[in-house]
C-alpha cells in the first residue's frame, strides 16, 4: 500500500477525503435548513404584521370612553407587536449567515463555512498522530516543532488542539 508525502497511507487520504465531502454535505444541508427556517419565520412575521395593520385600521380614536381607552391600549400593544415582529424578521435574515468565531479548518465566505484545505491538512495530521497513540500534549509539541501555528500565530497547546479537533468534526 502506498503512502503520501505526509506519511499517511493512500487509504487514509481517501478516508479523509470522504469525511471532508461528508462534512461539506452536512454543512450545506445545515445552511439550507437555516434558509428554510428564515423563510417560514418570514411568513409568520408577515401574517402577524397583516393582523396588526388590520387592527390599526379599525382603531377607535375616541379616547374619552372606556372603549376608547381600551382601543388606545390595544393600539400600543399592536404597535409594539409590529416592532417586535420586524426585529425578529431582521434577526432571522441575519441568522442565515454564519456569525461568530470560525472553527479552525474553515473560512467564512459570504456567511458560509468553507473548508480551508491548509488548516484541514494540519488537523488531519494531528488526528493521524493521535490515532498512532501519541498524547494530545505530544501532538501539540510535535506540531509546534513542525512549525504549525494556530490561526492567531500562537503555539499549539493540548487545550487549543482538543478544541480545534472537536469543532472541526
Amino acid at each position: 500500500m502506498g503512502t503520501t508525502a505526509s506519511g499517511l497511507s493512500i487509504a487514509s487520504w481517501e478516508s479523509l477525503a470522504s469525511r471532508r465531502a461528508e462534512l461539506v454535505r452536512v454543512l450545506s444541508k445545515w445552511r439550507d435548513s437555516l434558509k428554510r427556517i428564515a423563510v417560514e419565520l418570514e411568513d409568520v412575521v408577515q401574517d402577524a404584521l397583516a393582523k396588526a395593520w388590520a387592527f390599526r385600521k379599525n382603531f377607535d380614536a375616541s379616547r374619552g370612553t372606556p372603549w376608547g381607552w381600551l382601543c388606545m391600549i390595544a393600539h400600543r400593544a399592536a404597535s409594539k407587536m409590529i416592532k417586535t415582529a420586524e426585529t425578529a424578521r431582521q434577526k432571522a435574515m441575519v441568522r442565515c449567515a454564519w456569525h461568530g468565531p470560525v472553527p479552525f479548518g474553515f473560512r467564512n465566505v459570504d456567511g458560509v463555512l468553507v473548508a480551508d484545505l491548509g488548516e484541514q491538512r494540519v488537523l488531519s495530521d494531528a488526528r493521524a498522530m493521535l490515532k498512532d497513540g501519541i498524547s494530545l500534549r505530544g501532538v501539540a509539541r510535535a506540531m509546534n516543532t513542525f512549525g504549525y501555528r494556530t490561526r492567531n500565530g500562537r503555539d499549539w497547546t493540548h487545550t487549543t488542539l482538543s478544541a480545534a479537533l472537536s469543532r472541526s468534526t
